[in-house]
């Protein structure tokens, strides 16, 4: 009789209670989902290493699982794999249901940040901080972010994106509602 495959995370170095398993004989695209889960529950619990190998396995019975695409790019970019995220991230960005996504955009644009050393990658962080801002006037994390490439080479054009930044901030406080940042998961990303 074949395994069920079953969930062995830790919470508060207690293991969580198993109550469901997939069968060997359940579909890829179920067995994407419950990879796929596994690697959210290590990926909130900042277990990367564990995060990646079952994003990869949710990929391996679903190449089209964009959300854990999505997802493995994070993990990849937190293990400073920036290359690898970055192929991923254009990976989703090149299929046409998500092609405008905020989310996969603005990590792109931070990997692109990150990589600002060379000239190219400067300029390609502030066309796709550019276009988050766009998609999301309200991101402040992004105005700081664009401001500070700018301040190299634009120190006016800097102080622009820093007062923008600032505008939402203090209008999200006046409204008291919680930043819009702050959402945990992408919209555009919807269960497979």
């Amino acid at each position: 009789m074949a395994r069920p495959f079953k969930i062995s995370s830790h919470v508060g170095g207690r293991p969580l209670p198993v109550k469901h398993s997939v069968t060997p004989t359940a579909s890829n695209a179920v067995r994407s989902h419950f990879y796929f889960l596994q690697g959210k529950v290590d990926h909130v619990l900042e277990k990367y290493e564990g995060a990646f190998q079952n994003y990869e396995e949710s990929l391996r019975h679903n190449l089209k699982n964009y959300q854990t695409l999505f997802c493995l790019s994070k993990v990849q970019f937190h293990m400073g794999n920036f290359q690898a995220a970055e192929q991923n991230l254009n990976a989703v960005l090149g299929c046409q249901k998500h092609k405008d996504s905020y989310e996969a955009l603005r990590v792109l644009a931070q990997i692109k940040a990150r990589q600002s050393k060379h000239p190219s990658n400067q300029m390609e962080a502030l066309k796709l901080f550019r276009r988050v801002l766009e998609l999301n006037p309200q991101d402040f994390d992004a105005n700081f972010e664009i401001a500070a490439l700018f301040e190299q080479i634009d120190p006016k054009q800097a102080l622009i994106y820093y007062e923008a930044g600032v505008k939402v901030m203090r209008d999200s406080l006046k409204a008291e509602r919680p930043f819009k940042f702050m959402q945990k998961w992408p919209s555009s990303f919807a269960d497979p």
